[in-house]
C-alpha cells in the first residue's frame, strides 16, 4: 500500500503539500491497523490510492451505483471507471438493462466536485496572505 495519484490541480492551487501529508498519514494509519486487523485496514484507504477491487452486482445494484456515481460531482477516477464499464460492458452484456438506466452521466468533465475544493483552497490562501 502506498501508491497514489496526485492531481496537477493540487499544485495549481497550493494544496499539494497538505495533500501529500494527509496521504502519508493514511498510509501510516493503514499500516498500523493492518498488523492486527488486515481486513478492517482497507476502510481507511481514501480515494486517490491505486487499489484493485472486484464487484458483482445485479441489475438493480448496477443501476443504482452507476446513476449515483457518474454525475460530475463524483470522484473523477471512480466516475471514469463506471462510465467506461457502462459503455463497454453493461451496454454490450445487458442492453435491456442499459436502456432503462436513464440517469447515467457520460459527459466528460475534468474537475467535478474538485471545483468547489479548489475555491475553498483559493479562499484559504487569500486569508493566509491577509494575516
Amino acid at each position: 500500500m502506498g501508491r497514489y495519484n496526485t492531481r496537477s490541480e493540487y499544485g495549481d492551487v497550493g494544496i499539494i503539500d497538505d495533500y501529500k501529508s494527509k496521504m502519508k498519514e493514511v498510509i501510516e494509519l493503514h499500516n498500523a491497523i493492518y498488523e492486527k486487523m488486515p481486513l478492517q485496514a482497507q476502510y481507511v484507504v481514501t480515494f486517490g490510492f491505486n487499489i484493485r477491487w472486484y464487484y458483482r452486482m445485479n441489475a438493480r445494484e448496477i443501476t443504482h451505483i452507476f446513476e449515483l456515481r457518474t454525475p460530475p460531482g463524483g470522484h473523477p477516477d471512480y466516475r471514469t471507471l463506471l462510465q467506461d464499464t457502462f459503455k463497454n460492458e453493461v451496454r454490450r452484456v445487458h442492453p435491456d438493462v442499459a436502456k432503462h438506466m436513464k440517469f447515467i452521466d457520460l459527459t466528460e468533465t475534468t474537475l467535478g466536485r474538485l471545483t468547489s475544493e479548489i475555491r475553498i483552497a483559493q479562499k484559504k490562501n487569500e486569508l493566509n496572505k491577509v494575516s
